[in-house]
């Protein structure tokens, strides 16, 4: 199911001009806006770059987990491990704008 839920999901996000979906391997796959990757499906969870206060809040509660790049966790990316479209789309556009407010 979660590769029908990110399908969904990038549907509906690429009908924005500024959103494209990248089929680089590795860390560059994945959705863009203006170039910057803001979510991925890795191991068929959903992989989102969010602000740290709202990373920390989905850890807390129990929705996710830090993504390990290179063996290292990263401190703005979060697995989420859910096949809720709604939840999934959610935490894509806050990315989405989480990105477009990062030089």
């Amino acid at each position: 199911m979660s590769s029908e839920a990110y399908k969904t999901l990038v549907e509906t996000l690429t009908e924005y001009p500024e959103v494209t979906q990248s089929q680089k391997s590795g860390f560059g796959s994945g959705l863009r806006r203006d170039g910057k990757v803001f979510a991925m499906l890795v191991k068929g969870k959903l992989c989102v770059k969010l602000p740290e206060e709202l990373v920390e809040e989905l850890l807390v509660k129990g929705e996710g987990e830090l993504y390990m790049s290179g063996g290292r966790p990263t401190k703005d990316w979060v697995l989420v491990d859910s096949d809720d479209e709604e939840r999934w789309l959610a935490l894509a556009n806050s990315a989405m704008d989480y990105v477009a407010t990062k030089k």
